[in-house]
């Protein structure tokens, strides 16, 4: 079976890295997602950089949120030009609103499969 094959139709996993409030992937999980902060990974608070993070959400099958926009613009660029693939990046400008966040995500979620984000920078609307 082909990684398109399953991923088609199939909700993205998300990785949230730790300049996402870590309360956003418990109410992911809630709205039936699957979801894991930089936090609950152990991956918090521990000065890792943005391409190890990259690495370990794909490493989980996931796409990485991130409101980082210059560190992972630049990673998407890189891993491109070295043939490296990533099961999505969504990228958001600041929310404050942790209600209209998760809104939004599940929106965004329920809208796109993971074929949608595999490879792929995306903007959260």
């Amino acid at each position: 079976m082909s990684r398109w094959s399953v991923m088609v139709g199939r909700p993205s996993k998300i990785f949230t890295d730790e300049h996402v409030h870590s309360g956003l992937a418990a109410a992911l999980r809630e709205r039936n997602f699957e979801a894991e902060s930089c936090k609950e990974a152990g991956r918090h608070n521990q000065d890792i950089d943005d391409g190890p993070q990259l690495e370990y959400a794909t490493q989980c099958g996931a796409a990485i949120l991130s409101n980082n926009i210059g560190d992972f613009m630049r990673l998407e660029a890189e891993w491109k030009t070295e043939g490296k693939e990533h099961y999505g990046i969504i990228l958001y400008a600041t929310i404050n609103n942790m209600g209209e966040f998760v809104r939004r995500m599940e929106k965004h979620l329920r809208t796109h499969d993971a074929q949608y984000h595999y490879n792929t920078l995306i903007w959260l609307a």
